[in-house]
């Protein structure tokens, strides 16, 4: 099986089946095929002679952070959150090493899908809310804090793989209407990041809780009554401010095509059903807001593997990403206090 897409690893089909013997009771693989549509992580169908599964190609190398996710999954699970478990080996692990990446295999989900932002209505926002808050719930009470820590930005790091970019700019003459598109984005982060005079370790938001790390509805299953029914992807599970993963999740679960009054009550639906569980002030809001708005000004991964890998898959979020960026600088202010239940602030 061959695989010539920029930065995909390559399973080795025949070797995976040998592993698949000595590490499960699977019987004969069938096939092998990838599955579209994860942003940063590589995946595939396994078909065997016992059934079908989910194939999960970790792309951190790294043992101990595998084993963190791996951990994570297994402590949501314990209180009761609808995470999806891996398939243990005959050794009792939940992951193993396959063709220089971890790999995890899951029961191949059939009869549910992921949902689309157009799925979400006020009752899909509410179960959201609610289940973001029973996470942050659990979060709270990991005591394993030599756990990986959020990785927040920084402004050298940022600045170092700008002028990269600026660069592949600067060899194509002339540019698409894409790259221009890009490179005038770029040019807005860099003006914000540039004038940006906080630094990440001076944030206020405490590192409280164990998070999912993406809670956001590209990583959720619901069944056909639009009902969540499982919660998937802890890639970047971590420690860190539940505000932060709060205001991220409400930001991409309800206002992922923009500030229409449709999204802000899907905003404060979301909002207030979280806080029957995490109950929270409105500066501890504003400042989980304002810690991942200076996240997202200082990401370029997108456009990277773009102008740099030459991957066009990830076009869809790009957009959604860029037009995040300019109602952020154009149509921000105001945001926080429109969002927030009134009924919170009162107290």
């Amino acid at each position: 099986m061959k695989d010539s897409h920029p930065l995909r690893p390559h399973v080795d089909s025949a070797e995976l089946a040998d592993r698949l013997r000595l590490y499960f009771d699977f019987g004969r693989v069938l096939d092998l095929s990838f599955v579209y549509g994860g942003f940063m992580c590589h995946n595939y169908r396994l078909e065997t002679e016992c059934g079908t599964f989910f194939l999960k190609q970790y792309r951190n190398k790294i043992s101990t952070i595998v084993h963190e996710i791996k951990h994570a999954e297994e402590f949501f699970a314990h209180h009761d959150l609808p995470v999806l478990i891996p398939i243990r080996d005959r050794f009792g692990r939940s992951a193993f090493w396959l063709n220089g990446h971890w790999i995890s295999l899951f029961p191949f989900i059939t009869d549910r899908r992921t949902p689309a932002f157009s799925d979400i209505d006020i009752s899909f926002a509410r179960q959201l809310g609610d289940l973001l808050g029973k996470f942050h719930v659990a979060g709270r009470v990991f005591e394993d804090r030599h756990f990986q820590p959020l990785q927040l930005w920084d402004r050298r790091k940022f600045m170092m793989e700008y002028i990269e970019l600026e660069q592949v700019f600067l060899r194509r003459d002339p540019l698409s209407d894409l790259e221009k598109r890009m490179a005038e984005i770029l040019s807005r982060k860099v003006r914000f990041v540039q004038t940006n005079t906080k630094m990440a370790y001076q944030i206020q938001a405490p590192y409280d809780s164990l998070l999912h790390g993406d809670f956001i509805y590209n990583n959720l299953f619901m069944d056909n009554r639009k009902s969540i029914t499982d919660v998937y992807d802890l890639e970047k599970t971590c420690i860190g401010p539940s505000c932060y993963e709060l205001a991220r999740s409400l930001i991409i679960n309800c206002f992922d095509n923009g500030l229409s009054e449709k999204n802000f009550e899907l905003g404060r639906t979301f909002l207030q059903e979280y806080q029957r569980h995490i109950p929270l002030s409105f500066e501890t809001f504003v400042e989980g807001v304002n810690v991942y708005r200076t996240q997202l000004f200082h990401m370029d991964w997108i456009e990277a593997r773009y102008l740099v890998y030459g991957i066009d898959s990830h076009l869809d979020l790009y957009e959604r990403h860029a037009q995040r960026i300019e109602w952020m600088l154009d149509s921000f202010d105001g945001f926080c206090e429109k969002v927030f239940p009134e009924v919170f602030i009162k107290k």
